[in-house]
């Protein structure tokens, strides 16, 4: 049987990195999440120790903790 356009659409990727139970697990999109936070906060900490943003490097901790909740929210 020949391969549809509806089949290429159709996967069997799982949406756990890890699966503790069946509801409960690491997700990838979770993944990634903190990934970006992560990434954010190094990039705002080099730009600080520059001078490029007004955050002072102090500071940037705090200003991440800000963008998380405020992502959450």
């Amino acid at each position: 049987m020949p391969l549809t356009l509806a089949d290429a659409w159709v996967h069997t990727l799982s949406p756990f990195l890890v699966r503790f139970t069946d509801t409960f697990g690491l997700r990838w999109y979770g993944l990634s999440y903190a990934a970006g936070f992560v990434l954010a906060w190094l990039a705002m900490r080099a730009l600080a120790g520059r001078g490029v943003i007004l955050i002072p490097k102090s500071r940037v901790a705090d200003a991440m903790m800000y963008l998380v909740i405020g992502v959450v929210a």
